[in-house]
């Protein structure tokens, strides 16, 4: 990783100590800026798991640049304006549930490949400004509520719905281990729960999305760890 978010607040302080014992100046140091985390994705990152995130780390700054029905290549059209222009420490990917959903039969929203090709276009996109990037996976859908609303026979021929998301699931992974980025995988957070879905059966409620904020949380500690913070 080209910066380690707790390294580069680190050295900021240190270069704001030495710029006042270059002067003479014996005051205390100006507070630097809290580590700015983004979290970028669809409507689920939209919704109010970064303001969870948030209550669990109080000493960051949380931005939530998620918008609802998005496929990656729209996340990568408005990644300078809603995510790198604001400088970002670290930021938290999460995209994959509009890409692998069926317009038609056979008919992706996002082929498989180019999916990972934007998750791949992302992570550099993060690594060209210094940030770290962290990538999530998808969450895992219940099938029986989401096919009301979907034609089930356009999944079936496909392996099912289930088959469809791990196909995503794994390309993220993929991805992530590829480029050496940590990588939380959210299928495992609440696999079949619906206990953490809302009636529709794909989005989280306030329990899922403080599960969501407890995965994220549990990942910004192990990449300050690596750091040696």
């Amino acid at each position: 990783m080209k910066r380690q978010f707790t390294l580069a607040f680190l050295a900021s302080m240190g270069a704001l100590v030495s710029t006042n014992m270059a002067h003479g100046n014996d005051a205390k140091p100006d507070v630097a800026a809290k580590t700015r985390v983004i979290c970028f994705g669809d409507s689920i990152t939209a919704g109010k798991y970064p303001d969870h995130l948030a209550e669990l780390r109080p000493d960051l700054e949380i931005v939530n640049a998620g918008v609802g029905g998005n496929i990656t290549a729209q996340g990568l059209a408005r990644m300078e304006a809603d995510v790198l222009s604001r400088k970002p420490d670290v930021v938290l990917i999460m995209f994959g549930t509009n890409d692998s959903v069926l317009r038609a039969a056979k008919t992706y929203r996002t082929p498989l490949k180019t999916f990972g090709e934007n998750l791949e276009k992302m992570i550099e996109a993060c690594r060209a400004v210094g940030a770290t990037p962290v990538v999530a996976t998808l969450l895992p859908i219940i099938s029986a509520p989401y096919y009301t609303r979907h034609p089930k026979e356009f999944y079936t021929p496909e392996g099912g719905l289930d088959a469809i998301l791990a196909r995503y699931r794994e390309t993220t992974i993929e991805v992530a281990k590829a480029h050496t980025v940590h990588v939380v995988d959210m299928n495992t957070l609440i696999h079949g729960d619906e206990s953490h879905l809302k009636p529709d059966g794909v989005h989280p409620n306030e329990a899922g999305e403080k599960a969501i904020a407890k995965n994220f949380a549990d990942a910004l500690v192990a990449l300050e760890m690596k750091s040696g913070a």
